[in-house]
């Protein structure tokens, strides 16, 4: 099979793109299969609790909502406790730390292996911000030269002569048409326009207003303000929202419109300022065993949403025979989590990253992590297997004795009544309107980029939806295939969006 191996292609890539590349490739390989990981291992545990004969199907009700990460005024009772809570944390940090040091100190870094760490990490955090930034300076450069060329141009009429083809060593091919016009002092001039596209937007023989720069007369446009500037200015609002986003706007907006109640609910308690960040919920339910004993446990995963959450309220749970307390509300949203948010975007960056061939930078950086990180991994095996069957067991009772503790703080966690709850509902529903709103710009951005990357899909699929089943693939260039990914991701925030603004909307 012929195989292009990108950066060593006739048309000769200078050194820098094939570093880009070669990142470009690591970071989709290794978000690829960072996000397959992850859902196969959701679905893996999703399917196990369905299938497995040890579980079975039963009702329970929600009595309450341990919290994790509260807040807690300093005029409550409770303050002696969130105190030592928070001493032990920097107890233990303080301890992860000078572990950390001493390892540092007791085997020293090697040269090449901290310089050259060091360089990828620094090429790494580089990348992430000169992407955003490149497409502001390229939207903000065509606008401005837009913008001057508008206002001190002259207008003429031009006819489509002809057509240049750009081609990439990717096999994507783009057309700008070639336009002949005469300038203010009679000169005629043929030139292709600045602007190209994945297919042909003038058929030969078209005739077009142009506006043009008198001093520069092949530096000119078509007299049509979006036509010229839809791309730049899709790239600036992409680039400073990432921008926005990477430099911590979304912290700040979040607390800027963060809904703070004065108020509480809750009968006789002093009205106080609500701070719901960082808290995390885990559902405290009953339920009555097969042999008729009634348990009460919490829930071993937790999460910052109140949907469908409220005490009182009946749920199906999934509970484990071998232990009772062990137990697991019965959805799919592990399913569609595990599938839609991990496996499919997992697949997409890894045919992004290897549906063209290999970089040979990205094999020098896989065989860096090899030979470094390699034999640690070979080291802990190794150590496993030497294990006796007695000392394996006694690492496993080690586990399970974490777990159990693990378990039991999550008991000892306070337990908010359906007032607490109700308060808490609220400031929910005010972040779910902003979440929502954000979740739909993005979904509106990734939308609106895939479209202009591929109009032809999205003419298909609201003419003739049936044909997108009949699509090849294996026939998509690469800025069609992006198109179909970036319209699948904005699709998915398109949904959330909603579901969001249906929470917030919710009593």
């Amino acid at each position: 099979m012929d195989k292009y191996i990108l950066g060593l292609g006739e048309d000769g890539f200078d050194l820098f793109v094939m570093i880009f590349m070669g990142l470009w490739q690591a970071g989709f390989a290794l978000g690829g299969l960072v996000c397959l990981a992850i859902g196969l291992l959701i679905l893996v545990d999703f399917f196990s609790w369905r299938s497995s004969k040890h579980k079975y199907v039963t009702e329970a009700e929600i009595i309450g909502l341990r919290v994790g990460g509260m807040t807690i005024d300093k005029d409550q009772d409770s303050e002696s406790q969130a105190i030592s809570d928070e001493a032990e944390i920097n107890t233990r940090l303080k301890q992860v730390a000078e572990d950390l040091a001493a390892k540092r100190e007791a085997k020293p870094e090697g040269f090449f292996s901290k310089v050259f760490g060091n360089f990828i990490g620094l090429i790494f955090i580089v990348m992430i911000f000169c992407v955003p930034v490149a497409f502001i300076s390229f939207g903000a450069y065509q606008m401005i030269d837009y913008h001057k060329v508008q206002n001190i141009g002259y207008r003429t009429q031009g006819e489509v002569v002809d057509h240049k083809r750009y081609s990439n060593t990717s096999g994507t091919s783009s057309y700008a048409a070639i336009f002949r016009f005469r300038d203010q002092n009679g000169t005629i001039w043929q030139e292709p326009e600045r602007v190209s596209h994945n297919r042909l937007k003038f058929q030969t023989g078209t005739q077009k207003t142009l506006i043009y720069n008198p001093n520069k007369p092949q530096n000119f446009y078509v007299d049509d303000y979006w036509y010229n500037m839809t791309g730049p200015t899709l790239f600036l609002i992409i680039g400073g929202f990432v921008l926005f986003l990477l430099a911590g706007g979304g912290n700040k907006m979040a607390e800027r419109f963060q809904r703070e109640r004065a108020h509480t609910s809750a009968p006789q308690k002093k009205r106080n300022q609500a701070n719901y960040q960082g808290e995390i919920y885990y559902e405290a339910l009953e339920y009555v065993t097969k042999d008729g004993a009634r348990i009460q446990t919490t829930t071993d995963s937790g999460s910052s949403s109140l949907n469908n959450r409220m005490p009182g309220t009946r749920v199906t749970v999934v509970v484990d025979e071998r232990d009772p307390y062990k137990i697991r509300r019965r959805t799919m949203m592990w399913f569609w989590l595990g599938l839609i948010v991990f496996v499919l975007p997992g697949i997409g960056f890894l045919y992004l990253a290897f549906h063209k061939g290999i970089s040979p930078l990205f094999l020098l950086i896989v065989a860096y992590f090899a030979l470094s990180k390699g034999g640690k991994l070979v080291k802990i095996w190794a150590d496993w297997q030497a294990l006796s069957a007695d000392e394996k067991a006694e690492k496993k009772e080690q586990f399970a004795i974490r777990r159990a503790d693990r378990k039991d703080a999550h008991n000892n966690k306070p337990l908010l009544d359906k007032y607490a709850v109700r308060d808490r509902l609220r400031v929910y529903q005010a972040q779910c309107r902003l979440s929502g709103l954000f979740m739909f710009m993005i979904s509106s951005a990734l939308l609106a980029t895939s479209y202009y990357f591929y109009p032809e899909f999205y003419q298909i699929l609201i003419s003739t939806p049936q044909e997108v089943l009949n699509l090849n693939l294996d026939k998509l260039n690469q800025n069609q295939g992006m198109a179909l990914i970036l319209g699948g991701i904005g699709s998915l925030f398109m949904l959330l969006s909603l579901h969001s603004f249906k929470v917030a909307r919710g009593r």
